[in-house]
């Protein structure tokens, strides 16, 4: 069981219905909230919707690459690529692009769910020092709240208001 004080919500972008099902019951297993996007077009409207902990991303899916998707993110949760495509240019680009990790498939459950809980541990502990640092700012995406101020800034530029 995660011993994480709130589930961690995890979108799983697997084609394969009974990859997804194991990756989407050993994750709940661990105490995670899981969703499923078996197309990148579905996958893209629920990172669009939603916010995610973290991202396990198959590469090769019906409607495209996941490389593209992956290229596609705007400042994205973690995310771990587990694809059959092992091969060391594609593990390499794969990172290069924003990849935490890579887990060629097959693979051993209890590993990706070590690597798993690994990322989200390490990501919890480098945006929770920012995060009690500075509780006046606010930030999604490219947009940046700073309550203190009364500022809002857009991809870095201050937003002017009359």
């Amino acid at each position: 069981m995660n011993n994480d004080p709130a589930p961690r919500r995890i979108l799983v972008v697997e084609d394969e219905p009974d990859m997804a099902r194991v990756l989407q019951f050993n994750l709940t297993r661990q105490g995670h909230e899981v969703a499923h996007a078996g197309r990148l077009a579905a996958a893209g409207e629920q990172v669009a919707n939603g916010v995610f902990d973290l991202i396990l991303l198959d590469l090769r899916l019906p409607d495209g690459s996941g490389l593209d998707f992956l290229r596609s993110l705007d400042n994205p949760p973690p995310v771990i690529v587990v694809s059959a495509l092992g091969d060391e240019a594609t593990v390499v680009e794969a990172l290069h692009l924003g990849a935490e990790d890579f887990v060629a498939k097959p693979f051993r459950i209890r590993e990706l769910l070590a690597r798993v809980a690994g990322t989200l541990r390490r990501h919890a502990a480098a945006v929770t020092p920012a995060a009690e640092a500075d509780e006046d700012r606010l930030c999604d995406g490219k947009i940046l709240l700073n309550l203190a101020t009364r500022e809002v800034e857009v991809d870095g530029e201050l937003v002017k208001f009359t």
